[in-house]
């Protein structure tokens, strides 16, 4: 799914689930490159997908602006033992690029490969609240804040819907960059606030299985 946008257009991809997307070559589950637009990808859901060079997605920016935000993201590989990525592999050469409130874990199991791969060559981009496995790339200093590491507790690989208890639960930035800000609805339509504030990832955790009726299957 290769999309090029440029000459200033304005291009949203929302709600939406991408499993068990399979590719011959490149990327799995999506090329994304802003060429002088805006592309804002938001509560997206990428699982079960393989790529030779990622199972995930891929974002070029060289000029424009690119927001990514609410993305869940786990379970994908890349087949290619040279491959540094699977999951998110930011190219950024120009413009801006905001990578907010997503979660970014469990992905290729190979040790050299990253769940976030960013290549900055001249550009300004800021990660806030991400929560990945590994991180790779030359992400310059004090560009991350308030990211976070570690099991990030959902429900299952494959399956990225916070179980209660999750440190994703109520600790996403409120108003992330972008129009809309965090929008109105999760992946599935549920309001994007209940609770003190946004979930990190495309879903918001219903309060009716909040409170313990969830079983924790993994780490």
């Amino acid at each position: 799914m290769p999309i090029i946008r440029e000459g200033g257009n304005y291009l949203r991809f929302e709600r939406m689930k991408l499993k068990q997307c399979v590719a011959s070559m490149n990327n799995a589950s999506g090329l994304f490159v802003n060429n002088g637009g805006n592309i804002h990808l938001r509560d997206m859901v990428v699982v079960d997908s393989q790529g030779p060079d990622n199972g995930g997605i891929r974002v070029t920016t060289s000029s424009g602006t690119t927001w990514l935000s609410h993305l869940s993201i786990t379970r994908t590989t890349s087949t290619n033992p040279l491959s540094a990525v699977s999951g998110v592999n930011i190219i950024h050469n120009g413009g801006q690029i905001y990578f907010t409130n997503s979660v970014i874990w469990g992905n290729d199991p190979d040790q050299v490969t990253n769940d976030i791969y960013v290549t900055n060559s001249g550009g300004t981009d800021a990660l806030s609240r991400i929560h990945y496995g590994k991180l790779g790339g030359n992400v310059p200093p004090g560009n991350i804040d308030m990211s976070g590491t570690g099991a990030p507790g959902l429900s299952a690989l494959g399956d990225p819907v916070p179980l209660s208890g999750s440190v994703l639960i109520d600790s996403a930035i409120a108003n992330p960059p972008g129009p809309g800000g965090a929008g109105e609805m999760d992946v599935t339509g549920l309001p994007r606030v209940i609770g003190a504030a946004p979930d990190v990832g495309a879903y918001e955790v219903d309060r009716l299985f909040y409170d313990g009726f969830d079983t924790p299957c993994c780490s």
